[in-house]
Order: C-alpha cells, then structure tokens, then sequence
C-alpha cells in the first residue's frame, strides 16, 4: 500500500471514502453484537453528533466525539466571539 496514513490514509487508498463499503459494515455489526452480547462498550470517532446519528443503527453503544482540536478551536473561536462582542460593545458606548 502507498500513499496513506495510519487509518484514514488507508481507508481512502483502498477507496472506501468514496463508495459503499457493504462487506465492511457487516463486519461491524458482527462485532457489535459480539459485544452487546458480552455486555461490552462499542466504541467508535465521530467527527459530530449528527455522525453519530447515523452509526448508532450499526450497533455502536459509545462515540468519541471530535478530536482535540476541534475542540481546542471551538473554544478558541467562542473566545474570540466573545472579544469581538466586547469590542462591538465598548464601540456603541
């Protein structure tokens, strides 16, 4: 394999990026149950809740939400708002 990076690198080389993945998703489930039934956590990342959404129905019982930096720059974005604001408001007095 060439041209890839750890997993997401290797996923898109193999081309399931871009096209259904059928065999894959089966696989999923299969492990999936394999846990439900041991009374285990199935754990997958998500980049948000609305991807979340949509592997919950392949059995997935915990997600990883966002990574650190998205979540670093949410808050660096919020604080950055919130200066904004302060400036827009010290500018109207």
């Amino acid at each position: 394999m060439t041209g890839g990076r750890g997993y997401a690198g290797s996923t898109r080389w193999a081309g399931y990026a871009t096209r259904p993945m059928p065999e894959v998703l089966a696989e999923i489930e299969k492990v999936a149950a394999a846990a439900k039934a041991a009374g285990k956590a199935f754990a997958t990342f998500v980049p948000d809740v609305a991807k979340a959404r949509d592997w919950r129905r392949f059995g997935f019982s915990m997600f990883f939400v966002a990574s650190e930096h998205a979540w670093m720059l949410a808050g660096a974005r919020a604080a950055a708002s919130g200066i904004k604001a302060l400036d827009e408001q010290v500018s109207r007095s």
